[in-house]
């Protein structure tokens, strides 16, 4: 018996033991949960192994009320973001850039019609060079009025050349951007900043990869000057993104794009229309090159962009938008899929009030670029077709907010 009494008493101590060191474990691991809950970092013990990096999140942190979007441009471009604003040589693009820059740098309205967040500014040239870079930011200063002081700073050419594939140029871009305290910065171009990377290949992953890190990393907007592919196909069957030229991965890495193209109409008017988007639709807007020219000399002295009506500057765009904002209206009123054929006679019935007439062919062709463009949806049902809203967000909405700019 004495024998059994002082194993039981050792095996009491034992589970003792076990209780306390499994007590302390547990309280350890709710310490750690707590902490990465609250978003804390936590101080791991030196185990020769390299710390882990990666920071988990949980619904509590999605769950947690995080203040409302930002917009340098409002409605247009918002904060801690990638930009894509593209076209032809020759299409007004950059200028336009400069121009939405400029206002953004003194929080003046963009176009004249579109407010903007004072912002400090970081243009990055490796396209026009200094002396037209200075130019123009001299005449888009002039035009509105930009006090000397303005936080608008800009590279030209600089040398040794932007690498956004390269670690280290990166890091001292980080640094040039934190000490001017820029909060928007615009490359131009894309094709100028990646190295040796031939743009149309996967490995373009990478440099966009690193734009969005650096974004991520200092709450900046970046703003990537970029060109349009030679020819895209109107058949509805080509999405209007595919326009963008080079890999998909610079479409894939871009929170909203915009192509921006010359009416045939007028060379100094443009159209801005939104092809891809992450947030909320840009409906298309139209702008107009405005200068004045010294009387002796000949030379434009000032510039700047104005909004005009989209239905000046193209009528068939126009009419567009006002077919999307009809299929929009229908489907929105019903709530639920509708088929083809309802769907063409309410957009017809929008369309009527408005004056506008337009067949079968072209609201079903309209309808079709939509739901490629992933605007709207569409789904066969036996032998008909369906269609409905995006599932993720009040499309109708998008036309609402725009055409409050």
């Amino acid at each position: 018996m004495a024998v059994d009494a002082e194993f039981m008493k050792k095996k009491e101590m034992a589970d003792a033991a076990i209780a306390r060191a499994r007590g302390e474990r547990i309280e350890a691991d709710i310490t750690r949960l707590d902490a990465i809950e609250a978003n804390d970092k936590i101080e791991k013990p030196d185990t020769g192994e390299d710390a882990d990096t990666w920071k988990v999140r949980t619904l509590r942190d999605a769950y947690t009320k995080r203040p409302p979007i930002v917009y340098a441009v409002n409605g247009i471009i918002p904060t801690v973001s990638l930009i894509i604003i593209y076209g032809i040589p020759g299409g007004l693009k950059t200028f336009l850039a400069e121009d939405m820059a400029t206002c953004i740098a003194i929080g003046k309205d963009w176009l004249n019609a579109i407010t903007t967040k004072a912002m400090s500014v970081l243009w990055i040239d490796f396209d026009n060079g200094e002396r037209r870079t200075d130019d123009r930011f001299m005449m888009l200063g002039r035009g509105h009025g930009a006090p000397v002081n303005a936080p608008l700073y800009y590279y030209s050419m600089p040398a040794p050349p932007l690498d956004i594939n390269n670690k280290l140029q990166m890091d001292a871009l980080k640094k040039r951007i934190i000490e001017v305290g820029a909060k928007v910065v615009f490359i131009d171009n894309l094709a100028t900043v990646t190295g040796d990377i031939d743009e149309n290949s996967a490995a373009m992953k990478t440099p966009m990869f690193n734009l969005r890190k650096l974004i991520e990393e200092t709450g900046i907007t970046v703003v990537v000057i970029h060109h349009k592919r030679k020819e895209v196909s109107g058949n509805g069957k080509t999405r209007a993104g595919e326009g963008i030229r080079g890999s998909t991965a610079i479409e894939g890495s871009a929170d909203l794009a915009l192509l921006v193209s010359r009416t045939e109409v007028d060379s100094k008017t443009v159209i801005v229309k939104s092809t891809k988007t992450r947030g909320e639709d840009v409906s298309p807007f139209a702008a107009r090159f405005c200068f004045e020219k010294d009387s002796l000399t000949g030379e434009t002295i000032s510039a700047y962009f104005e909004s005009i009506p989209l239905e000046i500057a193209d009528a068939a765009e126009a009419t567009t938008v006002s077919m999307e904002r009809a299929i929009l209206d229908a489907l929105a009123e019903e709530g639920r899929e509708v088929t083809q054929r309802n769907l063409v006679e309410l957009v017809k019935a929008e369309l009527n009030s408005s004056g506008i007439k337009k067949g079968h062919e072209k609201i079903m062709e309209t309808a079709k670029k939509m739901v490629a463009a992933g605007r709207i949806c569409s789904r066969k049902k036996g032998n008909s077709w369906y269609y409905s809203l995006r599932a993720d967000e009040d499309a109708l909405g998008e036309f609402d907010k725009q055409g409050s700019k």
